[in-house]
């Protein structure tokens, strides 16, 4: 089924919406708003590190090993960060509901699931201590080598800054891993890092990686929200319906409600299996996001097929 609206007569198609799927967006509203409180109810938790939790274990096993205190609590630190940020995300989706569904909420929820999937990166409960710290560094050395590529050629305090704090984060990298094999001078290079037999990941990979929390299919969830965030004549005409009047072509908008939900769908599960990752590493309460995921099953009983309820 295929709604259509004239851009300069409704700007919001939304007025022809069958009642049904009105009804459906409005509890999507609702949802997106409890999952960001379920989501910030676990991070108002976070005071300190549980004494026995898997960041409290694996801190202690490399201060045994290795000698360093701290690291891979710091990783996990970083990663519920990312996993916190993606949350933020839900409340853009939920204000542009019902107004804007067309284009709109698409880089929205894919900046969501980039967010998660990083988040998700560096909790990955499969691998070692290790490994997890590595994954920290990679991380803050891509970050640091963005903001200074950013800047390039601005000069300034700026860009003075963003070179000095890329070096220190590269030093300590080293400090850490000698052996690793990090060159920083062009973008290009970020595919031959090396630390500990891992290097960076792409956002599509790192999206692949949601499989390790339960999301399948990850990287075909990103692409798709990735497609429908950058320009392309195809996904346009695919979104309008042309038409001739008065010897001129109009292309009106037109929505397709089978698609309308599934950037909401896509950033919603991204944002709760990662922040099932975060619970599960510092061992925190994770009831509200169980009570959100039993209201969600409801609105959308198909939502959990590729990403099982629950830790």
């Amino acid at each position: 089924m295929r709604l259509q609206s004239v851009v300069t007569a409704n700007p919001a198609p939304w007025v022809a919406m069958p009642q049904e799927l009105v009804d459906q967006l409005d509890k999507w509203s609702e949802l997106l708003l409890d999952l960001w409180r379920a989501a910030a109810s676990v991070g108002g938790q976070f005071k300190s590190v549980t004494p026995g939790c898997r960041a409290d274990r694996e801190d202690r096993l490399l201060e045994e090993r290795l000698g360093w205190r701290g690291e891979t609590i710091a990783a996990g630190f970083a990663g519920a960060g990312l996993v916190q940020g993606s949350s933020r995300y839900l409340l853009g989706l939920r204000a542009l509901i019902p107004e804007e569904l067309i284009l709109s909420p698409y880089p929205l929820a894919r900046a969501a699931v980039e967010h998660a999937s990083r988040g998700v990166w560096l909790l990955d409960p499969e691998v070692p201590a290790d490994l997890r710290v590595a994954r920290h560094w990679i991380e803050r050395l891509h970050g640091a080598c963005q903001r200074r590529w950013a800047l390039r050629g601005v000069g300034g305090s700026e860009e003075s800054t963003a070179k000095r704090r890329r070096d220190e984060v590269r030093q300590q990298l080293h400090r850490l891993f000698p052996n690793a094999v990090v060159k920083v001078d062009d973008p290009k290079d970020v595919g031959d890092w090396m630390v500990l037999g891992e290097g960076s990941p792409s956002l599509t990979q790192a999206a692949a990686r949601l499989s390790v929390v339960g999301l399948r299919r990850g990287s075909g969830v990103y692409n798709i929200l990735a497609l429908l965030s950058h320009p392309s004549l195809t996904e346009l005409q695919s979104l309008t319906l042309e038409s001739r009047h008065d010897g001129f072509t109009v292309r009106d908008w037109q929505v397709d409600p089978a698609h309308v939900c599934r950037p909401l769908e896509s950033a919603a599960l991204a944002v709760y299996r990662a922040t099932w990752a975060f619970c599960s590493f510092f061992e925190l309460d994770g009831s509200k996001l169980e009570e959100w995921a039993d209201a969600a099953s409801k609105v959308c009983p198909h939502l959990f097929n590729a990403a099982p309820k629950g830790s």
